[in-house]
């Protein structure tokens, strides 16, 4: 079980099960026969197999600042009797990444088991990199008093190798040189390029009439959308742990443990196959469609009914949002069969087919067979339609 937990997780103890069999049983069941031979052959006091106790081996340094991004923009914009313009520059920097450290400096600590693991701690780090730029571009003309053009353009680039956030759990601690320094292969492990959330292109624009008549108001509106595709990376996990089989019998390599309790820890590792962010998924276009009418609320004493008709992706564009990307190498179990370890800090370059292969559903959506949560997919041709009153 891994031992390093955060303190705020709870305790986990490990007993070995020898009771009667469980085959077929239901739930209610199953918990009634565990637990019941379990407090009959000594209970709690039976020999604990393994554990987990959080809050013994990581640590937070006296001070630990929050993560912080300096960011300057520059503006400039215009405005003339029938529209406006208006372009921004901006740049983010980030620094104080929560990073994480083990190395032989730091030591080790020893739970109330008895059990040793390596110190690990937590302190800021600026060995990450995370930098964004950007172009924005905005404006609008009204062209008649009828007629409205518009848009807006975004190019960005964002660049780095410490995504730091998630969206379930906010900042999160990344991996900084000195976690494991003996087995880390930084140039391959942690490269920077472009990060998952980078985007180059971005774009709207819009058109829309008005048309008064005797009866309402009606409104037809079009808005052409581009978003060009995010990136992904060739990406796996590998282990440079020696053993007698590294690279066969009798062919000893990889990094031999200088002294860690929890070298296994360290010797597995992320290994970037390609640049960070070198291909891209699909781009998406669409074309959308709206009619809005109003009633004269005059005409309704006060009472104004309104309906709105639209049609998402017109032109019914296919795109490929995201596919299958997984990398297989000998540390993917039965999948990586065949494959053959490697170790960089040897100066070992891996080869496809030998070394790493591309997973069996690489370049494929996922998601095909579930039309209820096309994620991978771009919205087809949706239409929608919805009316009311306004007092």
């Amino acid at each position: 079980m891994n031992p390093a937990r955060d303190a705020h997780t709870p305790r986990a103890y490990l007993f070995a099960y020898s009771g009667p069999s469980l085959v077929d049983a239901t739930p209610e069941a199953v918990a009634a026969t565990v637990f019941g031979w379990f407090n009959a052959n000594g209970g709690t006091d039976r020999p604990i197999i393994g554990a987990a106790l959080p809050g013994v081996n990581l640590r937070l340094t006296d001070t630990l600042d929050s993560p912080s991004v300096d960011e300057w923009s520059v503006n400039a914009s215009t405005q003339f009797a029938a529209g406006f313009l208006r372009v921004d520059y901006i740049h983010r920097d980030w620094k104080d990444f929560y990073g994480r450290s083990a190395n032989l400096g730091l030591g080790t600590v020893t739970n109330a088991l008895g059990q040793t693991f390596d110190l690990n701690l937590v302190e800021n780090t600026n060995d990450g990199v995370r930098q964004y730029d950007a172009l924005q571009m905005q404006g609008g003309y009204r062209l008649m008093n009828r007629f409205n053009l518009g848009g807006s353009y975004t190019w960005s680039e964002l660049v780095g190798n410490v995504v730091g956030e998630t969206a379930a759990s906010g900042p999160v601690t990344v991996n900084s040189d000195a976690y494991y320094p003996e087995y880390l292969d930084v140039e391959h492990n942690n490269p920077v390029g472009f990060l998952p959330q980078d985007q180059t292109h971005k774009l709207r624009a819009w058109a829309s009439a008005d048309f008064p008549t005797a009866i309402g108001n009606f409104n037809v509106g079009v808005l052409e959308r581009w978003d060009s595709g995010t990136p992904y990376s060739l990406l796996a996990s590998i282990n440079v742990a020696a053993n007698a089989n590294f690279y066969g019998a009798g062919q000893p390599g990889g990094v031999a443990n200088p002294g860690y309790a929890q070298a296994s820890t360290g010797a597995v590792q992320t290994y970037y196959f390609s640049d960070r962010g070198e291909f891209r998924f699909d781009d998406l276009w669409a074309t959308d469609l709206a009619i809005n009418y109003d009633t004269n609320p005059a005409w309704l004493r006060g009472v104004a009914a309104f309906a709105q008709a639209e049609v998402l992706n017109v032109f019914d564009s296919h795109a490929t949002l995201s596919w299958d990307t997984n990398v297989l190498t000998q540390n993917s179990g039965a999948a990586g069969a065949g494959l053959v370890r490697f170790n960089p800090r040897a100066g070992d370059v891996p080869v496809e087919g030998v070394h790493y292969r591309l997973g069996p559903l690489f370049g494929r959506p996922t998601l095909a067979t579930t039309p209820s949560t096309p994620g991978h997919y771009q919205l087809a041709r949706t239409y929608r339609f919805s009316m009311g009153l306004r007092f």
